[in-house]
């Protein structure tokens, strides 16, 4: 995981990026349930920030990752329906929550077929690691 394989990123930091997206879209849709605007956040910036922070063990990034994973389900689930697919309009660009789920899944899916590529031209396509995580993650993202 320590090998660069996109662009400069390892799999260790593909994986921090993708449990950052998790924590900056529970923020935003904490915001948009509030009524709040939702942050203007660029995406070079937000990565390279929550990437940065992650130079911890792999292992230390996956638990990262379930638990932001976690989180950010828990609380979809508690919210209502009525919140859940009200029409949220911003800028000429959709933040209903299923549009944003479904960005979210596209965005796993493409990491996720990344990693799996990664692993199948080093040889090391086993059937266990961060793909599999990163796939139980999308699973999840599914319900």
């Amino acid at each position: 995981t320590d090998e660069s394989f996109l662009d400069s990123w390892t799999v260790k930091d593909l994986l921090a990026h993708v449990a950052g997206w998790d924590c900056g879209e529970n923020g935003q849709m904490g915001r948009l349930v509030a009524s709040e605007e939702p942050e203007d956040v660029g995406p070079e910036g937000f990565n390279k920030a929550f990437v940065d922070q992650w130079k911890g063990e792999a292992n230390e990034v996956v638990q990262e990752l379930r638990a932001a994973r976690s989180a950010w389900l828990t609380w979809l689930d508690g919210i209502s329906d009525e919140v859940f697919f009200r029409r949220r309009p911003h800028h000429g660009r959709d933040w209903s929550f299923p549009h944003s789920l479904r960005v979210v899944w596209e965005h796993d899916a493409e990491h996720a077929a990344q990693i799996g590529a990664w692993r199948r031209a080093s040889g090391s396509a086993s059937g266990v690691g961060p793909e599999l995580v990163l796939l139980d993650a999308l699973e999840g993202a599914r319900r």
